[in-house]
């Protein structure tokens, strides 16, 4: 099967430097980037515009999620800090600090109740955001035993999905090997 491009939509020029990562809201209309800038940039698709937003982390942002709900989305950075900002009036909702190294991953839970953040100091943590002017550490795991590439909720809620290439690790297996760990984690 053979696809094409129909139509170039709009390119998005405003960062200063390496863009870390991409997210789509769950609707398709708004593009968050996440970069080395410091800044995260959030475009509506449609209108090939860029919305304003406040300046929050102090360091590189990494990643960029949003809730499957469409009220909110979150950052992650190198300043091991995670922000919640309102996708309405773009304002900062609450600033999180648990993990003593970056934060690598974030990914919200179907029902946008739980944000899973995983760090490079091998720990995971599962927030609450039910409320997110009032979210809250809810569970941490700490020192697991492969540093997350990748975390994902089950469409159930109750599982969440750590993977590791540990190519470092197992220099003299396969190239392709890769580990997986799955934490049920009952909520």
């Amino acid at each position: 099967m053979e696809y094409q491009c129909e139509k170039k939509i709009a390119i998005f020029e405003s960062h200063m430097n390496t863009i870390n990562q991409l997210s789509f809201s769950l609707d398709g209309k708004c593009l968050a980037s996440a970069s080395n800038d410091q800044q995260i940039k959030l475009w509506k698709i449609e209108l090939s515009e860029q919305q304003k937003i406040s300046k929050g982390h102090q360091k590189c942002v990494s990643q960029v999620a949003f809730s499957k709900d469409g009220l909110i989305f979150a950052s992650g950075s190198y300043d091991k800090s995670i922000i919640l900002w309102d996708l309405i009036d773009k304002n900062l909702i609450i600033m999180l600090q648990e993990h003593t190294s970056f934060v690598k991953y974030l990914s919200f839970s179907f029902c946008s109740k739980w944000l899973a953040s995983g760090g490079c100091d091998a720990s995971i943590c599962l927030w609450d955001v039910k409320f997110p002017h009032e979210a809250t550490l809810f569970y941490k795991i700490q020192e697991i035993y492969l540093i997350p590439d990748e975390l994902q909720f089950s469409p159930q809620g109750c599982f969440t999905t750590i993977s590791n290439d540990d190519r470092e690790q197992n220099k003299n297996q396969n190239d392709e090997e890769k580990k997986l760990q799955v934490t049920k984690i009952q909520v």
